[in-house]
């Protein structure tokens, strides 16, 4: 089972999977970088959908964090970062 730990800071995540990984209770912090989710209609200047189309997708995100849900129980993974290759922070 999968359960979101918010407010936890990144680097207590290892702290989290050496202090319950016996009852089975696995922790990984997902960071994703600019994705295309409602939240950017609500930015003052409106980006184009040419624009939305190279971030992550909401997709992209579920995908990764199924694939961590989903790892053998011996498998431990403790943080993804994950951005768009047309990355508007490095252009």
């Amino acid at each position: 089972m999968a359960v979101g730990l918010l407010g936890y800071f990144i680097g207590e995540i290892p702290l989290i999977n050496m202090k319950y990984y016996n009852v089975g209770i696995r922790a990984c912090s997902i960071c994703p970088g600019e994705a295309s989710t409602p939240l950017l209609d609500q930015r003052p200047v409106p980006l184009s959908q040419e624009e939305k189309d190279l971030m992550l997708q909401v997709e992209d995100i579920s995908e990764t964090v199924v694939f961590v849900a989903q790892m053998e129980k011996h498998v431990c993974v403790n943080q993804i970062t994950i951005s768009p290759t047309h990355n508007r922070l490095y252009l």
